[in-house]
């Protein structure tokens, strides 16, 4: 059984559930800073179930590191990956 989600991850005020997958689930997500600054970004995030399968692990890793790589218009930006809270995510936009 999955727990809800915390309000904040790494930062990131977690605004709304946008999907979910066999891996993982989609957060709209922002950062927010003073004078009014704020990021948007999409935060998916490792189900709780696959944090201990170091082979599901891997796969999310392995997808955050090669996105990463990729600089194209229609490929969204990776811009954060890393554990919080005892959840693994990564950040794009």
């Amino acid at each position: 059984m999955q727990t809800a989600p915390p309000e904040t991850l790494a930062g990131y005020h977690l605004e709304r559930r946008l999907s979910a997958g066999a891996i993982g689930t989609v957060f709209l997500a922002a950062r927010r800073g003073s004078h009014g600054f704020e990021k948007r970004v999409a935060i998916k995030v490792l189900h709780a179930e696959h944090f201990t399968r170091p082979d599901i692990r891997q796969l999310f890793t392995d997808e955050a590191r090669l996105a990463a790589q990729l600089s194209h218009p229609n490929i969204c930006q990776v811009f954060d990956f890393g554990v919080d809270q005892g959840m693994l995510f990564v950040s794009s936009q």
